[in-house]
């Protein structure tokens, strides 16, 4: 344990229930390693700067990942309600999910895989594959006080199991798995008997939902309001959000949406099955694209930090599929008077909120894509090096946990430290990088000078500090 009282230590000191003693102390190490580290996240380079000695065998961090027992559920149960404390209880909690590929490289990577890169394939028509892991992240909306600034802090993050793996573990498990008492077959050759092996891939949304269920379990008091986009805003999440009062989702949608009117009234004298649904309605994109469209101008939040005028056509229906429960949600048409943008349709299964209030809600998702860029470029997400199963799913969990973490702390300070300025740029919130600096500062402050906060007496120190300090500014 570091021999000094620093109030990000303190904040970590919140996990210690989740983990026994060697081990908490091994996390301890790890975070402050991570934090202090500007080159890439391997346990070696973590350890290296340190800023106190390590006593242990290095080789005991690395089973800390690998072999040692704790439960990264339990880490975002607790991460969860640090961040819930500073949300008032009577205004709802929004989630921001989104998936995320983290590359990867190496034979022995654990359920290595080819995806599509989407921030290289965005910049232009040609579509980009990369090799690595996609991540499902689930992260709660947290903004500063006096600030305009909206966080987007992970607390679930899913791994996404290809299904072409699991048809080949399935296979091989088919073939490992054959009987030793088969039966001749009419040519002679033993018959083989199929293996019914359970697939254990689970869809985006079903591990959406399971994140849902953990929270509505352990926080049953709160509101959650679902920010997605168009592959996660499915129609399996709908059913599961109109079974619960206290959840609804925001996202975007299809303009060729199937929607249909309230389910007609039950027949009296008839026989056969009563309809489940009433009769079609235009689709979103029919809807817009009629001449007495009622378009209505309503000046939204928009991307930038800014409001822009917007055209809103809004309606209701029944979302209808097929042998499944009817949700019934509010979809808002969004086109741009200037034709900068193209029409994009919004969904939503509150149907109390206005469209104004919808557009601005879903705009406010966009700062998780300002947290995967800022994670890879300062938390160096991507230059992790295990490459066993346990490894791998704790290492990329743990690092955006840490985001979470630094911006906790950040929030927490009475003197927010002023905000770094360039000539070519005039910033006016806290980027994460800011959060990160000032963290560093008060670490590298408590390392060097314990015994004081303002070190007047810098002078006469010894020649090893500044032995010390020139090594780690080198």
């Amino acid at each position: 344990m570091p021999p000094v009282k620093s109030s990000f230590l303190e904040l970590l000191a919140s996990f210690r229930p989740a983990f026994r003693g060697p081990v908490y102390r091994n996390f301890i190490v790890l975070a402050v390693g991570a934090v202090l580290n500007h080159g890439r996240q391997t346990v070696c380079q973590v350890l290296r700067v340190f800023p106190w000695p390590v006593e242990k065998s290095w080789s005991c961090f690395h089973h800390f990942f690998s072999s040692a027992k704790w439960s990264p559920l339990a880490l975002s149960k607790i991460l969860c309600s640090l961040i819930l404390d500073r949300i008032p209880e009577h205004h709802p909690v929004f989630l921001i999910i989104d998936d995320t590929l983290i590359r990867r490289w190496g034979k022995k990577v654990f359920r290595i895989s080819v995806h599509r890169d989407p921030v290289r394939s965005a910049s232009g028509t040609k579509t980009v594959y990369a090799r690595g892991h996609q991540w499902l992240v689930v992260s709660i909306r947290f903004s500063i006080t006096k600030r305009s600034q909206c966080w987007a802090l992970p607390v679930f993050v899913f791994h996404e199991i290809a299904k072409k793996v699991i048809e080949q573990e399935n296979k091989a498990l088919s073939r490992a798995n054959k009987s030793p008492g088969q039966q001749p077959d009419q040519s002679g050759k033993a018959k083989k008997q199929p293996v019914k092996a359970k697939s254990r891939y689970r869809s985006p949304t079903q591990l959406i939902i399971l994140g849902l269920h953990l929270l509505r379990r352990w926080f049953p008091e709160r509101c959650f309001i679902v920010l997605a986009d168009g592959t996660l805003n499915t129609h399996e999440l709908h059913r599961y959000v109109d079974c619960d009062d206290h959840l609804d989702v925001i996202g975007h949608t299809r303009m060729d949406t199937v929607l249909h009117d309230d389910p007609p009234p039950r027949r009296k004298g008839q026989r056969g099955r009563p309809r489940k649904i009433g009769d079609r309605l235009p689709s979103p994109g029919q809807a817009a694209q009629q001449q007495n469209a009622d378009w209505v101008k309503a000046d939204c939040l928009w991307y930038g930090h800014t409001t822009k005028e917007l055209l809103l056509l809004s309606g209701t229906g029944c979302w209808y599929r097929s042998g499944e429960s009817v949700p019934r949600i509010r979809w808002v048409v969004v086109r741009d008077p200037e034709k900068k943008n193209k029409d994009i349709v919004l969904s939503t299964s509150c149907l109390d909120m206005t469209p104004d209030q919808i557009v601005s809600a879903y705009v406010r998702r966009w700062s998780i894509e300002t947290m995967f860029e800022e994670s890879r470029r300062h938390l160096h997400i991507e230059t992790t090096e295990n490459w066993s199963k346990q490894s791998i799913q704790r290492t990329v969990p743990l690092l955006f946990g840490l985001f979470s973490m630094i911006v906790l702390w950040y929030s927490q300070q009475p003197n927010q430290h002023p905000v770094s300025q360039v000539a070519w740029y005039q910033k006016t919130e806290p980027s994460f990088s800011d959060a990160l600096s000032a963290l560093r500062v008060e670490l590298w402050m408590q390392a060097i000078f314990p015994e004081s906060k303002h070190p007047r007496g810098f002078l006469k120190k010894n020649k090893e500090i500044l032995k010390f300090i020139i090594h780690k500014a080198a």
